[in-house]
């Protein structure tokens, strides 16, 4: 259960306002073998400053053919403890970086939508972000 602060407390701590999947998201080859078999997701919480920050909370990522008639394609879920290893210093920024095996899940095109869900533990807030991902 959280603890209620009222919303001057919390208006003084940094918290989740809302997600955004990085530009990078799209496929990832994993095995060597010929042909992307993952998704790579960038996941960045934005604070109420505009900000990245490293929160914690549950991630599901969902993966969708949509061509295919929005065929799911595969659904992965993190912790808070697997958070913590997600979490990645990049040339680009600081972030959550989430590898999805597609496994015999193949999609009919080139692309696949993706759709991340973060409640954040400090306020039980729940964020959506959705985007379409080139597997090439």
């Amino acid at each position: 259960t959280l603890q209620g602060l009222p919303d001057r407390r919390l208006d003084r701590l940094f918290h989740v306002q809302r997600i955004r999947l990085g530009r990078y998201t799209g496929g990832v080859d994993t095995d060597g073998r010929p042909g992307h078999d993952a998704v790579k997701v960038y996941l960045d919480p934005i604070d109420q400053h505009g900000s990245v920050i490293k929160a914690a909370g549950d991630v599901t990522i969902d993966l969708f053919d949509l061509p295919a008639g929005g065929v799911r394609l595969g659904s992965f879920t993190f912790g808070a403890g697997e958070l913590a290893d997600a979490w990645r210093s990049t040339p680009f920024g600081d972030r959550f970086i989430f590898t999805c095996p597609l496994g015999d899940a193949r999609p009919s095109g080139s692309e696949v939508t993706v759709r991340v869900t973060f409640t954040e533990y400090l306020t039980g807030h729940t964020f959506t972000a959705q985007a379409v991902a080139p597997l090439q």
